[in-house]
């Protein structure tokens, strides 16, 4: 089954997204910083540790254009 972005959310200075991805009933997040994959397949909880307090504070949604990974 193929993997859909279905939302995004990135930091002002964009340093930090992580997007949603689906994949059948699946749903898992992939963190970015800057043009790099830190992590593929996290949980959310992976996500609060790897961001930490603030950058996880002050992410923003971004368009998600296409939907597809």
């Amino acid at each position: 089954m193929a993997e859909r972005i279905t939302g995004a959310m990135q930091t002002p200075d964009g340093y930090w997204r992580v997007e949603t991805i689906r994949s059948g009933r699946d749903q898992w997040f992939r963190i970015w910083h800057a043009n790099t994959v830190v992590e593929a397949r996290a949980s959310i909880e992976t996500v609060a540790r790897i961001l930490g307090h603030d950058a996880l504070a002050n992410l923003q949604p971004v368009d998600v254009e296409g939907g597809a990974a």
